[in-house]
């Protein structure tokens, strides 16, 4: 499930690599946003699925075209790398949280099975 502080991180971090790329010097120096943000929404989606993790990356890309305008195609593409790179770590992050719960669900099903019929 998303949360709107992970929604925020995602609309500064892809606002953040459009100005970087876009400047031409990502690598030299800090993300600064250059104010063009979308949202990613992914509430809808199994995390713990390999489906639902692609189903999120294609989200991500998608919303980096549209924060990544750039006078000639080939910044236009290197804003959206830096920008889908910015974002790993929190997408791990999530896929990560959504896995665990994935597994507890399963441990907790585990327990309720293997539970003694009643007296």
């Amino acid at each position: 499930m998303m949360t709107a502080k992970m929604s925020m991180k995602m609309l500064a971090s892809l606002g953040a690599a459009a100005l970087a790329a876009s400047a031409g010097m990502a690598s030299a120096r800090g993300f600064e946003s250059n104010g063009h943000t979308t949202e990613v929404r992914y509430h809808d989606l199994d995390l713990s699925t390999p489906s639902g993790q692609r189903a999120l990356n294609a989200r991500i890309k998608r919303a980096a075209v549209k924060v990544c305008p750039a006078d000639t195609i080939a910044a236009s593409k290197q804003c959206q790398k830096l920008a889908v790179a910015n974002l790993r770590a929190p997408i791990d992050a999530a896929i990560a949280k959504a896995q665990s719960r994935s597994e507890e669900r399963f441990a907790e099903l585990g327990k309720e099975q293997a539970a003694p019929a009643g007296k």
